[in-house]
């Protein structure tokens, strides 16, 4: 927001754009893709833990990490037969 007759500090506006935008990449790499990653490799632990039994696994997880879910699954042989969306808590 600009109010009439102040003067704008274009050079620190830009320094302090790149600097959120570099916290930005870092939290999506750590809540996005370092996540991910500690999710798939537990769920393949656990996969791996229950082979041949007929258990459940129940992935409480945002929208934004079933892409990595299921390519993890499908890279070990699994097939998606049936999906369901569930709402686990709502603000």
């Amino acid at each position: 927001m600009l109010a009439h007759g102040r003067s704008l500090d274009l050079k620190a506006t830009r320094d302090q754009e790149f600097n959120q935008d570099r916290i930005t990449s870092e939290m999506t790499s750590l809540i996005l893709h370092q996540r991910d990653e500690r999710l798939c490799s537990i769920l393949l632990g656990l996969v791996n833990a229950h082979q041949g039994s007929d258990k459940s696994i129940a992935i409480v997880y945002g929208a934004a990490h079933v892409r990595a879910i299921v390519r993890v699954l499908k890279a070990a042989n699994f097939q998606v037969v049936h999906s369901e969306w569930r709402i686990v808590f709502a603000i």
